[in-house]
């Protein structure tokens, strides 16, 4: 080793300084994330050397030897003052026991002995005065160029920091992956310092300073996720941060340095203005334009805009604009479609993060697409309307353009395609007072790679409220006007309706043997109506009046034509049902000798009817008695005390083709009992009528039966004139003595026969009034 050799003592200060201690704020300086600065002796005015900058092996070096050369720059101090070159070395960026130090003052160092993996390297230069500076640290790979690869090269590690609290913070990045050894997991070693908590407390020699080193050191710690959270920080503090992917093999790839403060608040989430997401046929270079954000707690705002064909290739185009817009020096490429986002920084890590959005560079999209009639949200449009609209194109391409339309947003239907015209005329009218939908696609029939069309926003309008229309005319239907044989019981029918559909319709029948004469033969809501009790083989006139039902200031009404139909030939109607009388049904005591009684008629007023009368002991034994036209039959010759049944048949007379009969019911009487017979009239008188010389005390005698041989009391009656039979007496016997009559006189008498059968049948004979004549001697 020549003179320029390093000179090489493990934890020791080459001035002879007892400063072991010292080191432990060396290495942290190895550990501060921030890129470099001094530290400097504040008793006096002494300016730090300058920045060590490296040289060889140059940062992120692979498959370097066991035995590297270190290089630097030369450093340089304002004061002259003689230099110390520390060199801080480590496959470990997170713990201070792993760091190895070479103090030096040549500008470069041989490290033997190295093991396989990814070193971290930096130099720090101490001038007589204390003051330190520290250089980059940078990284070389031992033995292998198999780093931790990730398929977003292009990550900006400001985006680490997702999200600040008042004492804490999440992180997030990409994930990362050995690609000799995929299955392996990459671990994530990540530290956090204060770097300013090594400077707020200033000493005045190296040794106080190195006490304080221990409060550089937050946080520490390896994980095997993408994502952590962090809390216990200090409130309202700075950090400074550095992550670092290692694979199992010890390789390592820096993953970012980042900064935060916590209790920052973030940012309001950028709102894009132009291009809209998923434009198309935009220029080359197009202007980005969004909204200024605001943040809550005044920080400065400034915005990168990242553009890509991909989310992982995807670059910031600029860094820490101001302003809400962006245009791209180079023209992007024709043809393509990129993604392009805005994240909005605020110095102190606080970061939000736009979503992405796409457009594509081609042929310019048509614009200006603008409703002209109706305009968008107009109302009491009429009913017989077209649709017109503007477009333009800034490639003076000529438009054609697709219509949709629709009673809904999410259902209209094409109704026009290829239309070349900016007026589209309906063939009907539109409905009454229902809103419409349409929009407009405009189209610059370029070829199928270029074509560029612009979809306009859904218009609306509404059409003017539903006027009052009279019904329309009722078209009769049935029966056919001039129609024949049809029935005295027609149903009337017709068609009508009513272009406001919430009329309800009420229509009035009218009907008459002229046209002059129609009368109102009912309502209804139906078109239908039952006519009844019309006159046959006769002429009818009828017409149907059509009312809307509305109050008298707005009603509207419609009249049919009036029509007319001939009711048929008065059928053959069989005769009514005949409708039996006397005897009444189930009559009891009824003569032997009875009239039967009923009533019948024939709606057919030519017709004779005559009537077969049945009569028996029994409903199946029924047998004509005889046949008559009147509405009455007299029986004879009856059993007494006997049960009959009856019943009438009415027969029209026609001839047999068309004859109609009709049969009444079946009815029942029972006769009366055997009435009493009167007894004979006394006959036969003793003495004989007109006999002389009778003896003062005569029997009489008579002879007397009695057909019902009934016990017979006589009733005698005598006098001696004939207009006074003053006498009288009562035997059982057919004789009656008489005594001390007077000689010489002519004497009257009589005989009553009485069979003694009660009041109800009682019954008596007389005999006439006889004579005799005394003897003359006593």
């Amino acid at each position: 080793m020549n003179n320029r050799s390093v000179r090489t003592r493990k934890s020791s200060w080459i001035r002879g300084f007892a400063l072991l201690a010292a080191l432990s704020l060396l290495i942290a300086c190895f550990f501060v994330a921030c890129s470099g600065g001094g530290i400097q002796d504040l008793n006096k005015k002494n300016y730090p050397p300058s920045k060590p900058v490296n040289l060889s092996p140059e940062n992120g070096a692979v498959n370097i030897g066991e035995g590297p050369r270190l290089e630097w720059e030369p450093c340089e101090d304002p004061e002259n003052d003689p230099l110390t070159y520390i060199l801080l070395y480590s496959t470990d960026t997170i713990n201070n026991s792993k760091v190895q130090t070479l103090i030096a003052t040549e500008t470069f160092a041989l490290l033997p002995d190295l093991s396989l993996g990814t070193w971290w390297w930096r130099v720090l230069v101490v001038d007589a005065g204390n003051n330190m500076m520290r250089g980059d640290r940078w990284s070389f790979t031992v033995g292998s160029d198999n780093l931790p690869k990730t398929d977003s090269p292009h990550f900006d590690t400001d985006l680490i920091v997702v999200d600040i609290a008042r004492d804490g913070v999440t992180l997030s990045w990409p994930a990362f992956y050995d690609e000799e050894n995929p299955v392996s997991d990459i671990v994530y070693d990540l530290r956090v310092d204060d770097p300013l908590n090594l400077s707020s407390e200033r000493k005045t020699d190296l040794p106080a300073l190195v006490s304080q080193e221990a409060r550089y050191l937050e946080i520490a710690t390896s994980t095997e996720a993408t994502t952590i959270r962090l809390t216990g920080l200090s409130a309202l503090t700075r950090f400074d941060g550095s992550l670092v992917a290692r694979s199992a093999s010890n390789t390592q790839t820096a993953v970012g340095f980042f900064s935060f403060t916590t209790g920052n608040t973030l940012p309001s989430t950028p709102v894009y203005l132009f291009p809209e997401n998923r434009a198309a046929h935009l220029p080359a270079t197009p202007t980005f334009r969004w909204n200024l954000c605001e943040d809550k707690d005044g920080d400065t705002l400034t915005y990168d805009i990242y553009i890509g064909e991909d989310q992982q290739t995807a670059q910031r185009f600029t860094r820490g604009a101001s302003e809400g817009s962006y245009t791209p020096q180079e023209p992007l490429e024709m043809g393509r479609e990129y993604l392009w986002r805005i994240v909005v920084k605020d110095g102190k890590g606080g970061n939000r993060v736009g979503e992405w959005w796409s457009f594509t560079v081609g042929n310019a999209t048509p614009i200006s697409l603008e409703p002209i009639k109706p305009q968008d949200g107009e109302t009491n449009v009429p009913t017989r309307t077209s649709l017109e609209w503007s477009c333009a194109d800034p490639d003076g391409d000529t438009l054609t353009y697709t219509l949709r339309f629709g009673t809904a947003p999410n259902k209209m239907a094409v109704i026009g395609k290829g239309l070349k015209n900016t007026v589209y005329s309906f063939q009907n009218p539109l409905a009454y007072n229902q809103k419409y939908y349409w929009q407009v696609l405009a189209d610059d029939g370029q070829g199928v790679t270029n074509r560029a069309t612009l979809t306009g926003v859904v218009w609306e309008f509404t059409t003017q409220a539903t006027p009052n229309f009279p019904p329309d005319k009722p078209t009769l239907q049935t029966p056919g006007n001039g129609a024949t044989n049809v029935s005295n019981a027609p149903q009337l029918t017709w068609t009508c309706k009513d272009d406001n559909p919430e009329d309800v319709l009420v229509y009035t029948v009218y009907t008459g043997k002229s046209e002059a004469t129609l009368t109102a033969r009912g309502t209804t809501t139906r078109m239908s109506f039952n006519l009844s009790g019309l006159e046959y083989q006769q002429k009818y006139y009828w017409k149907v009046v059509a009312d809307d039902g509305r109050p008298s200031s707005e009603r509207k009404t419609a009249v049919s034509d009036t029509w007319s139909f001939t009711t048929q030939a008065t059928p053959n109607f069989p005769p009514d049902k005949p409708t039996l009388n006397t005897p009444g049904n189930g009559a009891t005591n009824v003569s032997n000798a009875p009239q039967l009684t009923w009533t019948c008629k024939d709606d057919n007023p030519e017709d004779i009817l005559v009537y077969t009368v049945y009569t028996g002991k029994s409903e199946a034994t029924l047998t004509s008695r005889g046949t008559t036209s009147q509405m009455s039959f007299n029986l004879s010759g009856l059993e007494y005390q006997q049960k009959y049944y009856w019943k009438v048949v009415a027969d029209d007379g026609r001839p047999s083709s068309e004859r109609k009969t009709a049969v009444s019911d079946t009815w029942s009487f029972t006769t009366q009992a055997t009435p009493n017979s009167p007894p004979q009239a006394p006959h036969t008188p003793k003495p004989t009528d007109g006999a002389t010389n009778v003896s003062r005390s005569p029997k009489l005698e008579w002879q007397c039966t009695d057909p019902d041989n009934d016990v017979l009391e006589f009733a005698i009656s005598w006098g001696s004139t004939n207009t006074a039979l003053t006498n009288s007496a009562t035997t059982a016997n057919r004789f009656y003595s008489l005594s001390d009559l007077a000689t010489g006189t002519t004497y009257y008498w009589r005989v009553k026969a009485d069979d003694k059968k009660g009041q109800a049948e009682r019954s008596q004979a007389e005999s006439p009034i006889w004579n005799f004549k005394t003897t003359e001697t006593k």
